[in-house]
């Protein structure tokens, strides 16, 4: 579980995402202010993974807390005001968050940061995405394992999984960003497929598991045979 503070001296704000941070399994709320200096105190107290912080506070700006933080926490600056990203990054914040902030851009950040958490820390168990479905704030967990290849399609992308397919509102790029590349190899422009579930290659066409196949684009085809021949001297070993 990644513990959540979260800093916005605007009520509306916490309140939602607070509702957000309920709706994500491997998210748990530590605690919420809306007075800076009270958040810069718990973040030297306590022991955070993600800190939502909004910019425009009074008596010290979220930028300005930014040099107060010192432990490993990732902060995610939140603001309407979309010229705050620059200044963030530069203070090496995680990501930004544009208000009104919508469940997709939140989900695909925290997500990020779930995979980034589980390269630093041998012990986390990051072996599954979450992916938001059509009703309102219900997201659907898929485990790695079980995918067998990406298709995209504009904004939205299929999961073809052994058992079933999952459409969700991400690109194929957002998809492969949020993946650990080991497991998964783009092999075409809209398609991603998982490496475990590759069977051969026949001409053109990759042969994967539960009889299923995926032409590999032309630009990609010298990318994918030496992928593959690595990938069969790994195995062999």
């Amino acid at each position: 579980m990644l513990n959540c503070l979260i800093i916005d001296d605007e009520n509306h704000a916490i309140e939602l995402l607070t509702d957000y941070i309920s709706n994500v399994s491997f998210l748990k709320l530590g605690n919420t202010t809306n007075d800076p200096i009270v958040g810069l105190k718990l973040i030297n107290e306590g022991d955070y993974d993600i800190i939502f912080l909004d910019v425009e506070m009074p008596k010290i700006t979220g930028l300005e807390l930014l040099s107060g933080i010192t432990n490993k926490s990732k902060v995610v600056i939140t603001s309407a005001n979309r010229g705050y990203a620059a200044d963030g990054y530069e203070n090496e914040i995680f990501d930004f968050l544009s208000k009104p902030i919508r469940f997709e851009r939140f989900l695909k950040v925290v997500q990020k940061i779930f995979n980034a958490t589980t390269k630093e820390n041998s012990d986390a168990k990051g072996d599954y995405i979450f992916v938001k479905l059509e009703s309102k704030n219900k997201l659907k967990r898929i485990l790695y394992n079980d995918i067998v290849y990406v298709e995209g399609a504009g904004n939205y992308i299929t999961i073809h999984t052994i058992n079933e397919k999952v459409v969700t509102y991400l690109t194929i790029r957002d998809f492969e960003e949020l993946v650990p590349s080991e497991k998964f190899m783009r092999v075409q422009k809209s398609y991603l497929v998982a490496v475990e579930k590759i069977s051969g290659l026949e001409g053109n066409e990759l042969i994967l598991e539960n009889n299923k196949s995926v032409l590999v684009g032309e630009s990609y085809r010298l990318k994918v045979i030496e992928f593959l021949s690595g990938f069969m001297k790994q195995k062999k070993k």
